[in-house]
């Protein structure tokens, strides 16, 4: 069995990163994947050879990811329930909702037609986006 790339890991990756990667979702069609430390509060995208494509520090530890199947955008869901939506490929931010009242976001799905977005706080409430 093969080693993993000690490049791939948040650890490995950067010198100012700490702590355990807690998250990873690899996209569909390029392979390229993310890595997100709930300690360090990064959020950080590879390609599948392990090189470092983008960093963003993040304001909560990410609690749910979904990558678009084409890799076009990325939904994240953190534990201040706040739900963002970023460009996949440099990890830009484009859009946030605030659902900071109904807790963290524990879950997320988006339909196969990506109309429509289910979301799971910690309060029980799930909402659904079109």
């Amino acid at each position: 069995q093969a080693e993993p790339s000690p490049a791939a890991s948040v650890q490995g990756g950067s010198a100012s990163t700490t702590g355990a990667v807690d998250l990873i979702a690899i996209g569909h069609g390029s392979g390229d994947f993310i890595a997100h430390s709930r300690l360090a509060r990064e959020l950080h995208l590879f390609t599948i050879n392990g090189h470092r494509k983008a960093r963003v520090a993040v304001p909560a530890p990410i609690l749910a990811a979904y990558i678009s199947p084409h890799g076009e955008f990325l939904i994240l869901g953190d534990a201040a329930g706040q739900l963002s939506f970023r460009v996949f490929h440099d990890l830009a931010l484009r859009h946030s909702i605030d659902l900071a009242p109904h807790g963290a976001i524990e879950c997320l799905a988006l339909s196969p037609d990506e109309h429509d977005l289910i979301v799971g706080c910690g309060d029980g409430s799930l909402f659904l986006c079109n």
